[in-house]
C-alpha cells in the first residue's frame, strides 16, 4: 500500500512538471490538455485518500481514484497528439 501512494505521490509531481513543459507549446490544445490531466491526477488522489480513510470500505471513492486514473491516462494520450 506504501508503494502505491508512492506512485501516486509521483504521477501528481511528474504532472505539474508536464505542466510545466506544456506551456512552451504552440498549439492550446496541448496545454488544455495538461491542465485536464493534471485535474484528473488530483481527483484520483483526493479519491484514493477518501478510500483509505473509510478503512477501505468507500466504494464510490475507490471508483473515483480509478475513473480518474483512466481520464488522466487519456488526457495525457491526446496531449501526445496534439505534441505531434
Amino acid at each position: 500500500m506504501v508503494w502505491h501512494a508512492f506512485e501516486g505521490g509521483l504521477l501528481l509531481i511528474l504532472s505539474l512538471l508536464v505542466l510545466a513543459l506544456s506551456l512552451r507549446k504552440k498549439p492550446r490544445s496541448v496545454l488544455v490538455c495538461s491542465l485536464l490531466g493534471l485535474l484528473m491526477i488530483v481527483s484520483a488522489t483526493i479519491g484514493g485518500i477518501l478510500f483509505v480513510l473509510s478503512g477501505f470500505q468507500a466504494n464510490p471513492s475507490s471508483a473515483q481514484m480509478g475513473g480518474s486514473f483512466i481520464g488522466a491516462y487519456a488526457f495525457y494520450f491526446l496531449e501526445l497528439y496534439y505534441a505531434k
